[in-house]
């Protein structure tokens, strides 16, 4: 749980753990770190040429939308963080992943997805759909199918890869975002 980029130092040891043939041998590339966009690590990061995948967790084209959905944002806007993510590819050669979770009516629609569209345009990258998980400390709901679908039809007619990914861990409040939910008493 967190965010790995504040705590840089550690998560990197860590993979070095991971990866060290005397630890579990792990090669770089099959494991993907995932930040909300901390721009002064994912350039330490690029600058330290890993071959660990990079995981972006987007959720939105645009700062109106985006600072309503991730704090983090309003230090590091979408400007910048985009800026950073295109360095990455450009100076390691790999693709990035971003995250992004359909919020009904928030970030759900046609705007939201062509704006995507042309914010992503020519990075080699891949879009990771996600409806939201729905948990009782955020009133908003997923995205009902219809817009969902129409979501990724309108990133595939732009040439950007994408998936939808399945929820998982629903049903036992352990899905994506649930963990950080629940408190106990």
């Amino acid at each position: 749980m967190g965010e790995p980029f504040y705590n840089y130092d550690a998560v990197m040891k860590a993979v070095d753990i991971l990866c060290d043939p005397k630890g579990m041998g792990f090669s770089e590339r099959k494991i993907t770190i995932s930040t909300v966009g901390i721009v002064p690590r994912i350039e330490q990061f690029t600058a330290e040429k890993h071959q660990v995948n990079l995981a972006v967790s987007l959720h939105a084209p645009s700062d109106a939308v985006r600072d309503q959905i991730i704090p983090a944002n309003k230090k590091y806007p979408l400007g910048s963080l985009l800026e950073a993510c295109r360095n990455y590819t450009e100076k390691t050669g790999r693709r990035i992943l971003f995250e992004y979770t359909l919020i009904h009516g928030l970030n759900d629609d046609y705007e939201n997805a062509d704006l995507l569209c042309r914010r992503l345009k020519g990075m080699p990258c891949h879009v990771n759909l996600i409806p939201l998980n729905e948990t009782k400390k955020y009133e908003g709901s997923g995205a009902e199918q219809d817009r969902l679908q129409s979501f990724k039809s309108v990133l595939d007619k732009n040439g950007i890869p994408c998936t939808v990914r399945l929820k998982r861990g629903i049903d036992i409040d352990a899905g994506c975002g649930q963990l950080a939910a629940e408190q106990s008493s």
